[in-house]
């Protein structure tokens, strides 16, 4: 996701630039960013921040921390951020835990991917959307946008209204695992 990070590094920048005081306001914090144990893990999101001239508004955790440790984390950030890839078929799991929080999301995608397709299905983030070899223009004026309304603590109305029925409809586990049961009721009936 190395091409996310640069458009959002790049935005971050440009923000500060533009608007100082609050730009130096805002905070990213990356926990998790590769499978290592404590204390072995390597840095991987700090130096693209560095590169862009943001490496004193990132931190980063790059191991493992605990699920509990992760939700809690979660429930406590003012917003949370969901990277596009650019294998377009990228659609990562912890969409439909930060659904559930309920706390603002940003989500920088790929024009054309399934995580944009899922998250404009949800209506549970503010979104960035971007091409790779377009230029970024309205990406940048997008996390403008977001990063103006997370100093003002996302007011009333400046985020999408959640799709909670159709969430409700496809991801609870009562229906998912109708859907496993229908799968394994389909196999044994060949």
């Amino acid at each position: 996701m190395p091409h996310s990070l640069m458009v959002l590094f790049t935005g971050l920048r440009l923000y500060r630039e533009r608007h100082p005081e609050r730009g130096s306001r805002l905070k990213l914090h990356f926990v998790g960013t590769s499978y290592a144990a404590p204390g072995r893990g390597k840095a991987s999101v700090q130096p693209v921040a560095a590169e862009c001239g943001v490496g004193d508004q990132v931190s980063e955790t790059p191991h493992r921390i605990g699920f509990l440790e992760a939700l809690r984390l979660q429930q406590g950030a003012d917003a949370l951020l969901l990277l596009g890839s650019s294998d377009l078929a990228y659609s990562p799991s912890k969409v439909y835990l930060y659904y559930l929080t309920g706390r603002p999301i940003l989500g920088l995608v790929f024009r054309a991917s399934v995580m944009e397709r899922l998250l404009d299905e949800l209506r549970c983030a503010f979104m960035v959307r971007f091409s790779e070899n377009a230029p970024k223009d309205d990406a940048y004026a997008g996390l403008e946008r977001f990063f103006d309304l997370a100093i003002e603590r996302f007011p009333a109305g400046s985020l999408p209204a959640r799709n909670d029925a159709y969430f409700n409809a496809r991801y609870l586990a009562d229906e998912l695992t109708r859907q496993q049961c229908d799968l394994f009721n389909a196999a044994k009936q060949n």
